[in-house]
């Protein structure tokens, strides 16, 4: 996956985020008044984690690919002597 569509899953999970704490604010108002709370919030917080799991597995793989890119000679050596 390229770069540009990393930082769209980043900003995803950033949007998501926000969403995810703001329904919170529903969650607590309906808990005031003696109401279960609905569906959204755990919803959000699904896809949040989802999104972020995504994010950082793809971005760890593409960090790892071009770090061992970089530093390709130097490891082969370090494994060789």
């Amino acid at each position: 996956m390229d770069q540009k569509k990393v930082a769209i899953l980043g900003w995803m999970g950033t949007c998501l985020s926000i969403v995810m704490y703001v329904s919170y604010v529903f969650v607590i108002m309906g808990n005031l008044d003696g109401n279960k709370s609905g569906f959204v919030q755990p919803l959000a917080a699904t896809f949040n984690c989802i999104v972020w799991f995504a994010y950082g597995f793809l971005r760890r793989r593409e960090i790892t690919l071009s770090w061992l890119q970089t530093h390709q000679e130097s490891c082969l050596d370090s494994l060789l002597f």
